[in-house]
């Protein structure tokens, strides 16, 4: 049993090295960044692989200079600086920078803490919905104005105000009122400042705009808010709070269309003196482009609805932007707009929440995670607690997945809300330890290529194991390239038959001894050629790469024929002047296809024909067509008759021509029209020409015979219609006579004469009785 598992594992382990993935990697910087964590080894001559993986590794296969490079981290002195609450300098995180060499697949754990800083200020910015809607609304903000001032003066002394507004783009079908100053998309009325009778005083005045549908330019004004940091006055330290209010939908990317506007938002700030400029010349924003511009200044969005029927729009529109919160709150109640505040920033301050900003491309490749996590799944650890002047720590693990070239990267870790990061300043380790002592013109590698982690690069003139080879012009850089045929696409070595060396193939014997693979690629061998009864090359040659050789006076694949024509000549002509004489062997010329005789000899000569029958069939078309066109007096009408000598006779049978020539052959007649018939004759002429005799006269008796006929038949078959038509009559009518006689026979039987007296009397006697 026991060695039943022993080779199991045995097994499995062999199985686990063959499908080691890092034994593909051919340099040690290509083994140390592959994922699958590799060691290399830089040993000179060793057998088998440079590159195995970390859980194969054994001091068997590599007893010295194995390269196992680890994580580095570092902590510049002047990035770590200590907490503070100094209004010129706020520090809450600390360290703030941190320089990482990371090993592509080997985690590495960092530590950083967190520690919220006194009075730290805040920009809190209202975009408010200014249609007639928001009426009830605009006044309670003003009304609350110094209370919304004095409560968040209590949480932070350091507190600035400032306000915007907005209605909808200036443009058909968004408004009616078209180059109005009551419909706008932003306006910002007042930039951040801590007056808050000016806040007061303002929010009190803004006029009221309107728009023609029910959606609002909201977006329009936030990515204003978000962009213009100098337009609206936001401090590069301070929790930035934007509070929009509103009880209508939003419009957004794509929907400007419906005006001609195309072009789409580019983030940009273009607020000037305090109007949006381009809202007739962009799009709305995109939802992507809001919680761009919110992470970039690490903004806190506020959506507070007054509509019920809103709300779930908002919600999905907060779940899209990092860092905001929708609201549901009614028009009646809206002095709890100050206690919203109070709620969210007491939230905003007790919790921190960790992120990682990074390139979009990069996610796929790096995994971050956090101790506590404070980006989980779960709701409840959603936020990490912070008790106030409580120094929060946490620890960080970071893990490169793969290696793409180029990914020396900076991450930032920050804490959502406050514009303060810790930078990750990270570089991949991609070089090894062994190429800071590579050895030119090293001795390993012949004194033609420079020694690096073991392995010899070749020199521009040398190349082959340990640069043995030397280029010149047949062959190239690589050990065995110029020993592959180019049509070869598996890319064998010599054919399979010799070793490449130095570029060249030295081909190994095959059968006895005294014979070899020849040819530049060993492709070759004296007993691939064709052969006959004779032996290889019919005997009357040398095979010389899979092809005849041939001797004197002989040719062909396998030297068969003889370079003399004799077997092809008769009667001082060679094939008969029909053909080509190939390899002794006349190769005739087909026929004709007029011509009926098929059957040539070895010489191309024409075999007699006892009476060729088809012949005639294959003139008849000729014949037909020259009856159709005689009037033409031409043979151009007839372009199937020109191989042929037409002579035109008016009646076959009375020429002399034909009488005392027996050469002709007769055919029979053919028909040339309704009843016609015509003979004709024909003889061959030399080899490939025939000779017609055409008779112009037409025998059409059968067409005579046929019309009298015709004549006769009708005169006869009218005859007997009209007898058979006479008889039908004369049985009608007397049938008809008939039937008249027989009514009245019977009408006059019936009939009885009043005056008619019997020529009887019978007298009966009462008292007679029979009995």
């Amino acid at each position: 049993m026991n060695y039943l598992l022993y080779l199991i594992s045995f097994l499995v382990i062999n199985e686990v090295i063959a499908l080691d993935p890092c034994e593909k990697k051919t340099s040690c910087g290509d083994c140390i960044t592959d994922s699958n964590i590799c060691v290399w080894c830089s040993m000179n001559n060793i057998t088998g692989k440079r590159c195995k993986s970390m859980n194969l590794y054994t001091k068997t296969w590599c007893p010295t200079l194995v390269e196992i490079p680890k994580n580095v981290m570092e902590l510049p002195r002047t990035d770590n600086k200590n907490f503070s609450s100094d209004p010129n300098e706020v520090i809450q995180i600390r360290p703030q920078k941190l320089k990482m060499k990371l090993r592509v697949g080997v985690p590495m754990s960092f530590n950083f803490s967190f520690k919220a800083a006194d009075d730290y200020p805040v920009d809190l910015y209202f975009l408010l919905d200014v249609s007639l809607t928001m009426t009830d609304v605009k006044k309670e903000i003003a009304n609350q104005s110094e209370n919304i001032y004095i409560t968040l003066k209590n949480l932070t002394k350091n507190v600035h105000l400032g306000m915007g507004a907005f209605v909808d783009k200036n443009a058909l079908p968004f408004t009616q009122k078209v180059n109005s100053n009551v419909t706008y998309s932003f306006r910002n009325h007042l930039k951040l400042t801590n007056a808050s009778e000016k806040f007061r005083e303002i929010v009190k005045n803004v006029p009221f705009g309107e728009n023609f549908d029910a959606p609002e330019g909201g977006l329009d004004a936030l990515a204003q808010v978000l962009s213009c940091t100098d337009e609206i006055g936001w401090r590069k330290q301070s929790r930035k709070i934007i509070v929009l209010l509103t009880d209508a939908e939003y419009h957004a990317a794509g929907d400007g269309i419906a005006a001609g506007i195309y072009k789409p938002y580019d983030g940009k700030c273009y607020t000037k003196d305090g109007l949006y400029t381009k809202e007739l010349d962009m799009d709305y924003p995109s939802i992507s482009i809001i919680n761009k511009l919110a992470t970039k200044i690490e903004a806190t969005i506020i959506f507070i609805i007054y509509s019920d029927s809103h709300l779930k729009t908002y919600k999905a529109l907060s779940a899209a932007i990092e860092g905001s919160k929708s609201i549901l709150e009614t028009k009646s109640k809206s002095n709890e707009v100050v206690k919203i505040l109070e709620t969210i920033y007491e939230e905003i301050c007790k919790t921190v929440k960790l992120k990682a900003n990074m390139k979009s491309e990069q996610r796929k490749d790096i995994a971050i995670t956090f101790n506590p996590d404070c980006t989980g799944l779960t709701k409840d650890k959603e936020y990490c607690k912070v008790m106030k002047g409580e120094e929060k720590h946490f620890t960080g693990t970071i893990k490169l997945m793969e290696y793409h070239e180029g990914d020396d990267m900076p991450i930032d870790i920050v804490i959502e809300g406050i514009n303060e990061r810790l930078l990750l300043d990270i570089e991949v380790v991609k070089q090894c330890e062994c190429e800071n002592g590579r050895e030119i013109n090293s001795k390993e590698c012949n004194e033609g290529g420079t020694l690096e982690c073991g392995i010899c690069k070749c020199n521009s003139n040398r190349y082959g194991v340990n640069c043995v080879c030397t280029k010149n012009e047949n062959n190239f850089a690589n050990d065995t390239s110029t020993c592959i045929p180019n049509d070869d696409p598996s890319g064998t070595i010599c054919s399979g038959r010799g070793s490449c060396i130095c570029g060249t193939c030295h081909c190994s014997t095959f059968g006895n001894n005294d014979k070899k693979y020849t040819g530049t690629y060993c492709e070759c061998d004296n007993e691939s050629c064709l052969r006959t009864s004779n032996g290889i090359c019919n005997g009357h040659g040398v095979c010389e790469c899979g092809n005849c050789t041939c001797h004197a006076d002989w040719t062909g694949a396998a030297c068969d024929c003889h370079e003399t024509n004799v077997a092809c000549t008769n009667n001082d002509k060679l094939c008969n002047d029909q053909g080509e004489c190939v390899c002794n062997e006349c190769k005739c010329r087909k026929p004709p296809h007029w011509d009926a005789r098929k059957d040539l000899n070895e010489f191309c000569e024409i075999l007699p024909c006892a009476d060729c029958p088809t012949q005639c069939s294959l003139l008849e078309e000729c014949v037909l067509c020259l009856h159709q066109h005689f009037d033409a007096l031409s043979l151009d009408s007839c372009p199937i008759c020109d191989p042929f000598k037409i002579t035109f006779i008016e009646k076959l049978s009375e020429t002399k021509e034909y009488k005392e020539n027996v050469t002709w052959n007769d055919c029979p007649e053919i028909s040339v029209g309704f009843g016609c018939y015509t003979p004709y004759h024909y003889r061959y002429i030399g080899i490939d020409d025939i000779e017609l005799l055409v008779q112009k006269e037409k025998n059409c008796l059968e067409n005579y015979y046929l019309l009298g006929g015709t004549f006769l038949g009708t005169l006869i078959l009218v005859g007997i219609i009209t007898l058979v038509s006479w008889k039908l009559l004369i049985d009608a009518r007397d049938r008809r006579e008939y039937k008249n006689f027989m009514r009245l026979e019977r009408l006059s039987s019936i009939r009885n004469n009043p005056l008619y007296a019997g020529p009887t009397t019978t007298i009966k006697n009462p008292t007679y009785d029979c009995d």
